[in-house]
């Protein structure tokens, strides 16, 4: 947490009482994790010294909350009555917050250039009954990297990556009857098929490639052929020892970066994680190990990815709606804010295409691929407060269809688990 010195308060004090009239300095609560983390301290200090010397005898508050307890804790502190002004969340938490008032609109509190320079697709995505309650502070569309030299040993062209899904399971095909290296056996890819709604969240752009949805009309409709062909494409790679049993986030990022997994699908801050997990023996560049490509095409040449964006709220019983958008306003469209927090961590630092499109991010190669990606990237694949209920009941059936059971047979399970549940 950024603390001021007690001093400058009492000051800052003094002199407000010292005009005209008692005025008394106002405090904004912004709660969230980027300033826990070295990578985005600059940008958030920045941030910070730019919004107050803008709003005088105001004082941003930065609360530090763990990524792990930050929905609970904005339920709670809502529930509460006392929650942070500013809330930093993960897309798919919205509707949660959203359906306990939890939420202020924005429409009304941005301009309409501002609004306008989102995409609209992520602003779909963040509305509720109507209303923008929520704007992407780091845009995480989700594409797929792959690994160069592994694509090279397979006989396969690193400069055309598979651009069906077809196309992508012949790759990952041969890329699996490598040789062992660095200590176990090469994959074609690292998918997500641990027991967790995450690895079933990342199983939705393979549903889009199969041609259709989870959802119609923002209900939950995973019974359907495209989910069931996407089990299947997911079963018959990891039954054929191209893609490891019940791995995780954790595991798959391991598995890349030690050059044992050809095709993994991570967003922007995939760049850093194989520099980093690779201890710099990998480079991500076009012509280098690794490079990242759009998700394949379905039948019909669409491409839909899901994304995982941190997002940026204000709380529903902010008494300074106007001053708590301010700070939105300043790490989304500060150009110097934006260039310093995209220089530290490799993050999309804002969901403005005018500040995507140009200076350090517009320059930069990899960021472009997932600024293209916006428009149709998809941040609620389901809009609904239970999100992970939901998801969490079809990484379950998942694990049954590797597992040899009938997809078909265990999506009706799962979805008549899935309806009873939401009843509640």
């Amino acid at each position: 947490m950024f603390i001021k010195n007690i001093v400058s308060k009492v000051l800052v004090g003094s002199v407000l009482l010292g005009q005209a009239g008692i005025v008394y300095a106002d405090n904004i609560k912004v709660s969230g994790w980027h300033q826990l983390f070295d990578f985005s301290k600059p940008a958030i200090l920045m941030a910070e010294k730019k919004y107050e010397a803008k709003n005088a005898g105001t004082d941003l508050i930065m609360v530090d909350t763990a990524f792990g307890q930050a929905l609970q804790q904005a339920t709670v502190s809502t529930i509460a009555g006392n929650p942070s002004d500013v809330i930093q969340l993960v897309a798919g938490w919205v509707p949660a917050m959203a359906e306990i008032g939890g939420l202020r609109a924005l429409d009304n509190l941005f301009t309409q250039e501002e609004i306008n320079s989102i995409p609209k697709t992520s602003r779909d995505a963040l509305t509720w009954e109507g209303e923008l309650v929520a704007v992407p502070w780091n845009p995480g569309p989700i594409l797929m990297h792959y690994n160069r030299n592994l694509m090279k040993e397979a006989g396969l062209d690193p400069d055309s990556p598979p651009a069906t899904w077809p196309e992508l399971k012949e790759a990952i095909m041969a890329i699996c009857k490598l040789p062992e290296r660095n200590g176990g056996s090469v994959y074609g890819i690292a998918l997500r098929t641990s027991q967790n709604p995450n690895s079933a969240q990342w199983s939705i752009p393979i549903v889009y490639g199969h041609g259709g949805d989870i959802q119609v009309d923002n209900v939950p409709a995973v019974n359907n052929e495209s989910v069931s062909d996407a089990l299947n494409w997911i079963a018959e790679i990891v039954n054929s020892n191209c893609s490891p049993v019940g791995f995780g986030f954790a595991e798959t990022r391991t598995l890349f970066a030690q050059e044992r997994a050809g095709f993994i699908f991570e967003g922007p801050w995939g760049r850093g994680l194989v520099k980093n997990m690779s201890d710099g023996k990998l480079t991500v560049e076009p012509k280098g190990d690794v490079w990242v490509a759009q998700m394949p095409a379905a039948p019909d040449g669409t491409v839909k990815t899901i994304g995982n964006p941190i997002v940026a709220t204000v709380s529903s019983k902010s008494k300074n709606p106007e001053l708590a958008v301010d700070f939105l306003r300043t790490v989304l469209f500060d150009k110097e804010i934006t260039d310093e927090f995209f220089t530290s961590s490799g993050l999309l630092p804002s969901s403005s295409m005018d500040i995507l499109g140009s200076g350090l991010v517009g320059a930069d190669a990899y960021a472009q691929l997932f600024v293209d990606a916006l428009p149709f990237t998809y941040d609620t694949p389901i809009k609904s407060s239970k999100f992970n209920m939901i998801l969490g009941e079809l990484a379950i059936g998942m694990q049954e269809v590797i597992s040899g059971a009938n997809s078909n047979d265990v999506l009706t399970k799962v979805d008549e688990k899935i309806k009873s549940k939401l009843k509640r």
